[in-house]
């Protein structure tokens, strides 16, 4: 939806703004994508891969610098 792009900032509010720890998310969507995720309805996974690894190819293409292991210690 509409609305989950712009959560995502892969789109800009088309009125009003978004706000995230205060601050404009589209104003700031290149730092603060490295801060929030998006798992839509239709994952795009390789079923070949572990949860980890899977973590890491998403991560890497997204710049991101998280502790995978960490994260799915967090999650199960």
């Amino acid at each position: 939806s509409t609305l989950l792009r712009c959560l995502a900032t892969a789109l800009p509010p088309n009125g009003g703004a978004i706000e995230f720890g205060g601050r404009s998310m589209w104003a700031h969507r290149a730092t603060l994508r490295g801060t929030i995720g998006f798992l839509s309805h239709a994952a795009r996974v390789y079923e070949d891969l572990s949860a980890s690894d899977n973590l890491a190819v998403w991560a890497r293409l997204g710049g991101s610098t998280v502790d995978r292991d960490a994260v799915l210690r967090r999650v199960g």
